[in-house]
């Protein structure tokens, strides 16, 4: 995830990653996250040419739908100069304070969406795109994500979320802490040092 959103068209994947927002088919095509686009009542046919024994190559097959029209219009990708100045941010109360210099629909849904969001797992967030743009590997990318998981899980801010949006379905959940300026920058760097005992070894290195 850090490592698709990081490599996103300017930053689109910033404001993705903190907000939570949805993309359409042809927004996912130009932020760089999908490679062909096939519309919804075409997927069956797909399918069908996909599962012929002794067909085409899969990617020839594809190729073949994706080139049946155009990509749509996406709507998202006509917000990003405004994206990108607004979420080019050093942090998240700098991208909330730019966010409140437009009166757009989008801006004011993400102002709601992100005061719905952990204090903590925003910074974290941010933190974590910044530095996989720096990254030249997938794999580093998700030693990092490795370690925020576990954190995450550990002092009970991931599992706070889930009892809020699906055990109990209160939406209320009690973050710790629960202000953005609680979250201290030394709070935010221990989430990414590695794990003890570990040897440093992240997803990539577990799974095998």
């Amino acid at each position: 995830g850090t490592w698709l959103l990081a490599h996103a068209a300017g930053e689109l994947g910033t404001y993705l990653g903190l907000t939570g927002a949805r993309m359409s088919g042809s927004d996912a095509i130009q932020a760089g996250f999908a490679g062909s686009y096939v519309p919804s009542a075409r997927l069956d046919d797909l399918k069908a040419r996909l599962l012929e024994p002794n067909g085409a190559a899969p990617d020839d097959v594809i190729d073949e739908f994706a080139d049946e029209q155009p990509v749509p219009h996406a709507p998202l990708m006509a917000l990003k100069p405004e994206i990108d100045r607004i979420f080019a941010g050093a942090s998240v109360e700098a991208i909330l304070q730019a966010l409140h210099t437009t009166t757009a629909d989008w801006a004011l849904q993400a102002r709601a969406d992100l005061a719905t969001k952990s204090p903590k797992a925003s910074k974290l967030t941010l933190a974590a795109l910044r530095r996989a743009r720096r990254m030249h590997t997938l794999e580093e990318a998700l030693d990092m994500e490795y370690r925020l998981t576990v954190r995450l899980y550990e002092d009970g801010e991931f599992p706070e979320g889930v009892r809020a949006l699906l055990v109990d379905r209160d939406k209320a959940p009690k973050w710790r802490p629960a202000r953005l300026e609680d979250v201290t920058p030394a709070m935010v760097e221990s989430y990414f040092l590695a794990l003890p005992g570990s040897g440093d070894l992240g997803l990539a290195h577990a799974a095998r």
